[in-house]
């Protein structure tokens, strides 16, 4: 099912979370709310859920307008960022709570009862969490947990699956593991799913798109590796990728020391961006000195300095680097911008 917010405007007393935003979620696709804390990524989910009214525009599930229907009428499933898990039942009365107010007409007590049992250990057995169905969730780990949230959301069948921040409380090597079974819960469900986070690893492993805001406006809407080799404005390539990018104002002094990285004629640019893994080091005595040096695992990020300017190198291996060195960087890796910070090639 397709969700389409359009003219969206929220706003909190004088405060302006969102202005005039329309957006388009495509049906069976895992979609990324991605960008800095405050910029409405969660506000964006809650008024899908209905959960937050606009202030202005509406909402459509398909070509249904939903602007002022009521949670229940969404067939939604949402799982918050604390699971929000009823500490007081085990795990299968909580997978069991969604059902309690189906309407299952023609049905005695006893098939009815058996019907949820059916539900509830279908969805245990494709979340892997039939031996913990008699826990609660205090006995429960953090994945346990985040599992019994999802299979809660997804036990009615809903068109639609919101989460909010859903890895944000598991380590590392566990949030990894998850993320990769809620992709493989989404591909084998083709639940329409939009997830709110603020960690690009996440967005970037799972997501069909990313739609990347700030401010409540949308920045960029596209497949990640399209949002990394492209950017389509100074915000973009400065806050996407883990390491960022270089961008250099193309002052007087900006474009002399481009001059030396690069022999692209900058034109009418108004600054220049390029990853820190475009960049190749040379040691020849140029102007460049090494500032710091930082081990990533298996890679290495330099900074190197030449008067104000300094340039992140990321480099697979470690480079023994002279007292001087010049660089260069891989004209097909450049994007200009104009003075409004938009990319010009667009």
């Amino acid at each position: 099912m397709n969700i389409y917010l359009k003219n969206i405007t929220k706003r909190f007393g004088k405060n302006t979370v969102l202005d005039n935003l329309s957006l388009c979620f495509e049906s069976g696709q895992l979609t990324a709310l991605l960008g800095p804390s405050g910029c409405g990524k969660t506000t964006i989910l809650n008024i899908m859920a209905g959960v937050l009214p606009p202030t202005d525009g509406e909402v459509f599930f398909g070509d249904q307008c939903m602007t002022n229907a009521p949670l229940q009428q969404r067939n939604i499933g949402y799982v918050f960022q604390n699971y929000s898990l009823y500490p007081n039942m085990t795990a299968y009365d909580n997978l069991n709570f969604p059902l309690s107010n189906l309407k299952l007409s023609g049905m005695t007590r006893a098939q009815r009862k058996a019907y949820c049992s059916e539900k509830i250990n279908s969805i245990a057995k494709l979340l892997r969490i039939e031996d913990t169905l008699t826990r609660f969730p205090s006995e429960l780990s953090g994945g346990q947990q985040q599992r019994i949230a999802i299979g809660r959301a997804i036990i009615r069948d809903p068109d639609i699956l919101l989460m909010d921040e859903p890895f944000a409380n598991l380590d590392r090597k566990l949030s990894v593991e998850m993320r990769e079974e809620v992709k493989e819960l989404q591909q084998s469900t083709g639940i329409t799913t939009v997830f709110v986070t603020h960690n690009q690893s996440d967005a970037n492993a799972i997501s069909d798109k990313i739609i990347l805001l700030n401010n409540g406006i949308v920045q960029q809407a596209d497949a990640a590796s399209e949002i990394y080799d492209r950017p389509r404005n100074r915000f973009v390539a400065d806050f996407f990728g883990e390491f960022g990018s270089n961008i250099m104002d193309l002052d007087d002094q900006g474009r002399k020391v481009f001059s030396l990285i690069s022999n692209i004629p900058p034109h009418q640019a108004a600054s220049v961006s390029f990853r820190p893994e475009a960049v190749t080091v040379e040691n020849d005595k140029g102007p460049f000195r090494v500032k710091s040096a930082t081990r990533l695992g298996g890679s290495w990020l330099y900074v190197l300095q030449y008067e104000e300017f300094r340039i992140s190198v990321l480099s697979a291996r470690k480079l023994q680097l002279a007292e001087g060195v010049s660089i260069t960087v891989d004209p097909l890796c450049v994007t200009f911008y104009d003075s409004t910070g938009t990319r010009m090639d667009q």
